[in-house]
């Protein structure tokens, strides 16, 4: 990473990534872009176009937009990606200490947060993109396997070969103590 360090100089950033996002740093305010882990194929990367940047982003950020979204591109990441620019309403602003994960994921249980701390897509990463996968998925169905309860999704988010739509729905639809609501329309699942 000396090219990378001396292209972006300023000790104050850093990314890491997670299971589901990339989180970029810059002193104590942060930025999260989300990732959709895919079966047999590059994770998805969202992140917003310029035009939504200028509009959602940040005021901390707002003029940052290149130089933040070439920071995260360039890093040598030990994982398989594709970069999906989009107009986006919405860029969440965060700090240093925010967490990433989402309530009731399998990133929030005590297991997810012991295996986002092993960073097994940092580069040079102790195992290669496709164990790290391996492991992730394997979470992804036990965890499935064991939820309880009424499980409301939205069909329009459940996107074609995603981990969640290969594995975890799998596992959901054979869970007996699972009954799978499915809901058409955008929104939130209350």
């Amino acid at each position: 990473m000396g090219l990378f360090n001396r292209i972006f100089k300023g000790k104050d950033k850093k990314a890491v990534m997670g299971w589901r996002f990339i989180k970029y740093t810059q002193g104590d305010k942060a930025i999260i872009f989300g990732i959709e882990p895919m079966v047999g194929t590059a994770d998805l990367v969202y992140l917003p176009d310029e035009e939504s940047w200028k509009n959602c982003a940040p005021d901390w950020a707002k003029n940052s937009y290149k130089e933040i979204i070439s920071y995260i591109k360039l890093i040598p990441w030990n994982r398989k990606l594709q970069w999906n620019i989009s107009p986006t309403g919405f860029i969440p602003d965060y700090n240093d200490s925010s967490v990433a994960a989402v309530a009731g994921s399998l990133e929030s249980t005590i297991g997810g947060r012991q295996m986002e701390n092993e960073n097994l897509f940092k580069p040079g990463g102790v195992i290669n993109h496709e164990q790290a996968h391996e492991i992730w998925e394997e979470l992804e169905k036990r965890f499935a396997q064991q939820a309880q309860g009424e499980v409301k999704l939205l069909v329009s988010d459940i996107i074609p070969n995603s981990v969640f739509a290969e594995v975890s729905l799998l596992a959901l639809k054979g869970n007996p103590n699972v009954h799978l609501v499915f809901m058409k329309g955008v929104g939130n699942i209350g």
